[in-house]
């Protein structure tokens, strides 16, 4: 049995070869209860062979056989060696063992040299093949054949000849065996003419070559059908757009000759005469923009402090008050000529008179929004829109540099020019009505106003609604403390000449007012600190002998100016002098900063007390006592008992 072949399921009873019977021993004869001994051992030993076989059939399925295996039948003969019973021994020996082993490596010896000799027998049987040499050298007969090897083909298969495509014809008459009634059967066919074929083959060729000119003609049609509609398309195009470019030719010409048809110079001229006045206000603003412009790069230039840059004539009595915004703003000025006037600093020119008062205004504030507030002796306080000014239409040049000249000119006759600046009465937005005496002192924001007056009380007015709010009541806030001097029952020569060298009436001399702070001076020398929201006087400094005629205060100090000759700084965390200074005349008015404190103490000087470097200054320039100053950035402002107002470098 073979290595390959599986072993027969049946049991076949065990046959011992002669040649390879081992020695027996005699076996002596037993008594009959030992065959039952025996038949058992007999049946372990059959089932241990049967495992034993099975194990060598999975061996055999798992593990690939190689030549140095040992065939499946060797296994098997070795298996039946080792367990068939052998009558004549109890136990099996080394020898037979040993003698099993070599048989089955000599049966597959000899089965691997039977295959090698075999296959040397069917190499040498096979015929030997010519080389390629040999090959290439015979030369190739001549054939007899009428038809070639591929013109055969052909001929055998037609459908080929074409696409390679086996056509409907030729399959149908496969089917059919081979047979077209059309044209016979295969064997008339080949009875017939040899050139039929290759002339097939030349017909289907042209046919094939005229589809594809005739699709490479339909192609070249479709391109330029392709093409003569883009064109046309073009061309419609550029109809619609010069359908477009004549409508715009036609709007032009309209409109060409609707100008010509209109006289644009008639036109400006209605127009100039329509808006005559709006013109002259643009022009006008247009001018002063230039002349402020040229004054501030004037005083952006290296000038000594000191030095006047303009002096403005027009009034024809002493300076009481004036005030401005900035140096190329506006400035006005009162007097005791009863008149106001109005002067633009950009021009150094007087821009005309406010007219409305009927008495002399005692104080004035000029804000920074065109806002001027004036209090009287008629006991109103108005207030006023300088930008509703007319510009001056009827003033050339020449008339308006009479209104004011250089420094080094002389003082002009002013009964000459009284007539010249116009009088301003359109400008005058609201009236503020309630006091019941002179209005000495006022102080503004952008809401509210306080007023003081000889009435011996102060108002707070509401500047939307020009109502007063509040009345504060400066003698009964004094009672019980130390009582104010009653001027009225002063000496006349005291009241003419003064005490102090100047005339006394200012019952509340000066205040500001700060939020719901306000602090006020009055004619018995005390500075009372005031909380406008309950009305009521808080604390009370004292310290000067005369009458206050200036205050101003910042969140520190509290500067006030008295007739009593001195400028006293107060602390208001403590409420002491911190500061002290002595002039040689009654201080009229004052006005400091974080530098500097300007005043005018009824001399032709202004005293300027520089506060960071400790050194005073003098500017002197005025014929007669300087009454009022005021100082903004780099430019300082003097009117003064001369009747003229000074413009100095700061």
């Amino acid at each position: 049995m073979s290595g390959r072949e599986r072993p027969s399921r049946a049991k076949q009873p065990i046959q011992q070869d002669k040649s390879t019977e081992l020695p027996s021993r005699s076996i002596p004869q037993t008594a009959p209860s030992t065959s039952r001994v025996e038949s058992a051992a007999t049946s372990a030993i059959y089932a241990a062979r049967g495992l034993t076989v099975g194990l060598a059939r999975s061996a055999r399925d798992l593990i690939p056989a190689f030549d140095s295996w040992a065939p499946f039948s060797q296994v098997e003969s070795l298996s039946t060696v080792l367990f068939t019973p052998l009558g004549s021994q109890h136990i099996y020996k080394r020898e037979t063992m040993e003698k099993a082993l070599q048989l089955m490596q000599q049966q597959h010896k000899r089965t691997n040299d039977n295959n090698t000799t075999d296959l040397a027998h069917r190499l040498r049987e096979s015929p030997k093949l010519p080389s390629s040499k040999d090959l290439l050298a015979i030369e190739i007969p001549d054939t007899q054949a009428p038809l070639s090897l591929f013109q055969g083909f052909h001929a055998s298969y037609p459908a080929y000849s074409s696409h390679g495509v086996i056509s409907k014809h030729h399959i149908r008459r496969k089917k059919h065996g081979g047979s077209d009634k059309r044209r016979g059967s295969v064997s008339d066919k080949g009875k017939a003419n040899s050139s039929l074929p290759r002339l097939q083959s030349q017909l289907v060729a042209d046919k094939h070559k005229k589809q594809r000119e005739y699709d490479k003609l339909q192609m070249n049609k479709l391109a330029i059908s392709n093409q003569v509609s883009q064109i046309e398309a073009q061309i419609a195009d550029l109809a619609s757009r010069r359908k477009e470019l004549e409508a715009k030719w036609a709007k032009l010409e309209i409109r060409e000759m609707q100008l010509q048809d209109t006289n644009l110079e008639e036109a400006i001229v209605n127009y100039e005469d329509d808006h005559a006045d709006e013109i002259l206000k643009i022009e006008d603003r247009k001018t002063k923009r230039r002349e402020r412009e040229h004054f501030d790069d004037e005083l952006d230039t290296d000038v000594q402090t000191g030095t006047c840059l303009k002096t403005l004539y027009g009034h024809q009595d002493s300076i009481i008050c004036l005030d401005f915004d900035h140096s190329g703003g506006s400035l006005v000025s009162s007097s005791y000529d009863a008149s106001c006037r109005v002067w633009d600093l950009a021009t150094q020119k007087c821009i005309g008179t406010l007219s409305g008062h009927s008495g002399i205004v005692r104080c004035l504030q000029v804000r920074d929004n065109n806002h001027v507030y004036t209090g009287s002796d008629d006991f109103t306080i108005r207030n006023w829109d300088l930008s509703l000014i007319p510009p001056a239409r009827s003033q050339s040049p020449s008339v308006m540099s009479t209104a004011s000249s250089p420094a080094q000119s002389p003082k002009l006759d002013p009964q000459t020019h009284h007539d010249i600046v116009p009088s301003i009465t359109e400008c005058c937005i609201d009236t503020l009505e309630g006091h019941s005496g002179p209005v000495t002192a006022i102080h503004a924001d952008e809401n509210h106003l306080v007023s003081g007056s000889a009435d011996k009380t102060m108002k707070q007015w509401d500047l939307e609604t020009g109502q007063c709010v509040m009345t504060l009541d400066v003698m009964w806030s004094s009672q019980g403390r130390s009582g104010i001097v009653d001027w009225g029952t002063m000496p006349q020569d005291h009241q003419s000449n003064g005490i102090y060298g100047e005339s006394v009436g200012d019952f509340v001399g000066a205040l500001q007012f700060w939020n719901f702070a306000l602090a006020s001076g009055t004619v018995d020398g005390k500075i009372r600190m005031w909380d406008l929201r309950t009305g009521q006087s808080h604390r009370t400094l004292s310290g000067h002998s005369g009458p206050i005629t200036a205050l101003q205060f910042d969140e520190v100090h509290v500067v006030s100016g008295s007739l009593d000759k001195s400028i006293k700084i107060w602390d208001l965390r403590t409420g002491s002098i911190f500061d002290m200074y002595a002039y040689e005349g009654p201080i009229t008015s004052l006005q400091f900063d974080s530098n500097k404190i300007a005043c005018t103490a009824s001399t032709k000087q202004i005293k300027i007390y520089n506060r960071t470097s400790f050194q005073h200054t003098v500017i002197d320039g005025h014929t007669q006592a300087a009454t009022s100053v005021r100082f903004r950035n780099n430019m300082i402002v003097s009117g003064g008992k001369d009747s003229v107002v000074k413009l100095w470098s700061l």
